[in-house]
């Protein structure tokens, strides 16, 4: 990796760290859009979406003239975005896997920034590695798509959380909404 990717590794990682206490500073609309608004897992996932996507357009627009390819430039950068916050699901639980509940705060927040560090690094390998694919037409509505999905959940999740938990049995909802 290079310099300038160290450099997008540092700004994302310094963007979500903005984003994770915006909104307790400036509890506006538009900031409880991009920023968590509690301490919940999907609230840090949708910071990460909207730091890296951050990441993204402040490098475009820095590149921009220097960039041989545009539209293959966005659409990585669109999709790398869509699939951090997996990327972080994948890496942030495997403590809680194989160790279990972290009880001291500070190392549990030692954890989550390493954790987060790691994700955004293996996020830059893909996009290096996709930098220059070509991508087919439909390829890149797939792209797109899940990208405009996943920022409307992120939003309308902020507002109204689903009726199915990621962890939670649906049945034993249903169950206890029976009695």
């Amino acid at each position: 990796m290079r310099k300038r990717h160290y450099l997008k590794l540092l700004g994302f990682w310094a963007g979500f760290l903005i984003l994770h206490y915006a909104y307790d500073f400036l509890p506006i609309l538009p900031i409880k859009l991009v920023s968590g608004i509690n301490e919940s897992f999907f609230q840090h996932i949708k910071i990460v979406f909207f730091a890296y996507l951050i990441v993204n357009l402040v490098e475009f627009l820095a590149q921009r003239k220097d960039l041989e390819n545009r539209e293959n430039f966005i659409l990585t950068r669109l999709f790398i975005t869509t699939i951090l916050p997996w990327i972080v699901f994948i890496i942030w639980f495997i403590a809680p896997a194989y160790y279990g509940p972290i009880s001291n705060v500070a190392i549990e927040i030692l954890y989550a920034n390493i954790a987060l560090l790691l994700s955004g690094f293996c996020a830059l390998v893909i996009e290096q590695t996709m930098d220059g694919v070509p991508y087919r037409n439909l390829s890149k509505v797939v792209i797109i798509a899940l990208f405009f999905i996943s920022m409307s959940l992120y939003i309308i999740f902020t507002f109204k959380l689903p009726w199915a938990d990621v962890f939670t049995d649906p049945t034993v909802l249903i169950e206890v909404i029976a009695i």
